[in-house]
């Protein structure tokens, strides 16, 4: 299985960080799959994306300058079809309109890249899921935090597999050497995970329409 636009990891950094040879390919098929569980279990966590992907929203409109899309940061408006980015229609399932002309009107924040807004007076007109974005939400570089708890929670799965130490169920493993005896105790992970989620998580708006 190739990894998905929502892989946090590559194969190579997840293997480079449990321990495995680059060319043994024979677990790479596991592996992709894991990366693409694990990510898209971070992602509806924190109930927003991570990676740049592209995406086209449908958003209420309150009469104001102010619109805040289901994701973010926003990195780029764009559209897929020659029309504008930022569109609205007055009710369904009437055709949709371009809402400016030129982008100089429309304005990214640049403090957290969660709102636009439009100048020169204009505004987000009222309505259910009238207004139409197109853009590319997520951030362009993995904030390392997020990078970190994706990898560590990959280690404990292979941890726990058949692949690794073969430990599910163990909270600690004892050994016994000619030196003696030795205990191991295992970090816990879920701290971390817990803290990132928290710390990304999304902040809510009134936007909750999407595809």
């Amino acid at each position: 299985m190739a990894l998905t636009d929502r892989s946090i990891v590559t194969l190579n950094q997840l293997k480079d960080f449990l321990g495995i040879n680059p060319a043994n390919t024979s677990k790479d098929d596991m592996l992709e799959d894991w990366i693409d569980w694990v990510s898209g279990k971070l992602e509806a966590e924190i109930e927003n994306v991570v990676k740049v992907v592209e995406k086209t929203v449908y958003v209420d409109g309150d009469g104001t300058e102010l619109l805040f899309p289901p994701f973010y940061p926003i990195n780029a408006l764009d559209s897929d079809d020659g029309t504008s980015a930022l569109q609205y229609r007055t009710a369904f399932p009437d055709t949709w309109s371009d809402l400016v002309s030129d982008t100089d009107y429309i304005h990214i924040s640049t403090e957290d890249q969660d709102r636009l807004e439009l100048l020169g007076g204009k505004y987000f007109p009222w309505g259910n899921k009238n207004i139409k974005l197109h853009y590319w939400p997520g951030f362009s570089e993995v904030p390392g935090d997020i990078m970190i708890a994706v990898l560590e929670a990959l280690q404990l799965m292979w941890n726990n597999s058949k692949q690794g130490a073969d430990r599910l169920g163990k909270s600690s493993m004892s050994m016994s050497t000619q030196a003696g005896s030795t205990a191991e105790a295992y970090f816990d992970v879920t701290p971390r995970w817990r803290d990132v989620v928290r710390r990304y998580k999304k902040q809510l708006h009134n936007t909750e329409c999407y595809r």
